[in-house]
């Protein structure tokens, strides 16, 4: 019904705002969907700023449940709320990930996942130095010391 009010042959929608005319559209606005006609009135004599705090809070009251019920701001809420269900279920997928490659790393260089991840305490795992950003291969896999300098020592009996 607001959509076919109009202002001087043009809708109120396409009206702008500003504090001048805020109660004459909003007057128009209400006439349109259906209000109070004591609201209608009082918006005609005294603008919106003018009237007692009890009747501008029941103005804005009627214009948040036409909100409420509005088709549009409902589909936008059910559309976030589908979202942030499809960001958690991603945030827990994502976390069991970390979680598998974090006991295997700690598998691997022969820690408990503790030793390894605890920023707090400052300790270092014995094999920390696995963790090293130069003991990283091209493909993120990481790669021992002790392994490299078994390839190192074996090319050098090949050599020889």
């Amino acid at each position: 019904p607001y959509q076919s009010a109009k202002i001087l042959g043009r809708r109120i929608s396409e009206i702008a705002l500003d504090r001048d005319n805020v109660s004459e559209v909003l007057r128009i606005y209400l006439e349109a969907c259906g209000s109070e006609a004591e609201f209608c009135k009082s918006l005609q004599t005294a603008p919106f700023q003018a009237h007692e705090p009890e009747k501008k809070a029941a103005i804005l009251a009627f214009l948040v449940n036409e909100l409420n019920g509005s088709t549009v701001v409902i589909r936008e809420i059910d559309k976030t709320l589908d979202n942030m269900a499809d960001y958690r279920r991603n945030k827990w997928i994502i976390e069991g990930k970390l979680r598998r490659l974090r006991a295997a790393l700690a598998k691997k260089i022969g820690c408990t996942e503790m030793e390894i991840f605890n920023k707090e305490d400052g300790e270092q795992c014995p094999n920390s130095e696995v963790l090293d950003k130069n003991n990283f291969d091209g493909d993120g896999y990481v790669i021992k010391k002790n392994r490299m300098e078994e390839d190192e020592q074996q090319e050098g009996k090949n050599l020889a």
